[in-house]
């Protein structure tokens, strides 16, 4: 999901490091930055922003990366401390978003359409909150499980750590990337 942090969201990105290989490889992505989980679900048909539209729009999509769960855990851990969270209704949300990918039709009518469950990174808050820390890692655990169970499921681990003042993150010291960072991920 694009922060506005030099306009450089991953999408163009993977499509130049993909077209390379392949030659013939289109990438559409759809950021929404402050976003929860919950919260795309809520609006999983909405015309302008819905996921569901989108699949039904693109029948031809082979693939669906799903990166989300920061704003999840911060807004999930931001209010308690010290509690027990239940990690089953925290990935919940993120798993909904795989299953929607995962029940729509492809072209001939036919359920192929693969989702890469990206693992959720670390973040500024997760290093002043330590059940937040937590909760980010036993959702990683369920979000690799859930590939485990579904042949057309793949988790990929995040593939850099938050480091506050890194190249990969922006300035601002929050969980936008840096233009490098969007290039890397």
């Amino acid at each position: 999901s694009p922060p506005h942090v030099g306009n450089s969201p991953y999408g163009p990105h993977l499509e130049d490091s993909l077209s390379r290989d392949d030659g013939n490889v289109v990438v559409r992505w759809k950021g929404l930055p402050g976003w929860t989980a919950a919260t795309m679900n809520e609006f999983i048909n909405d015309p302008n922003v819905g996921l569901q539209p989108t699949l039904d729009q693109n029948p031809s999509l082979s693939l669906v990366i799903i990166l989300a769960g920061t704003n999840d855990i911060g807004a999930y851990t931001s209010t308690s401390i010290g509690e027990d969270f239940d990690v089953g209704e925290a990935v919940t949300p993120i798993l909904k978003l795989h299953r929607a990918c995962l029940n729509s039709l492809d072209d001939c009518g036919d359920q192929t359409l693969r989702t890469i469950a990206l693992g959720i990174p670390t973040s500024a808050w997760q290093e002043v909150n330590s059940d937040a820390a937590r909760l980010c890692i036993r959702m990683n655990d369920r979000l690799r499980e859930f590939a485990d169970e579904n042949e057309r499921v793949t988790y990929v681990d995040f593939p850099f750590a938050f480091q506050r003042g890194g190249q990969n993150w922006s300035p601002d010291g929050h969980q936008h990337f840096s233009p490098e960072g969007y290039q890397l991920l």
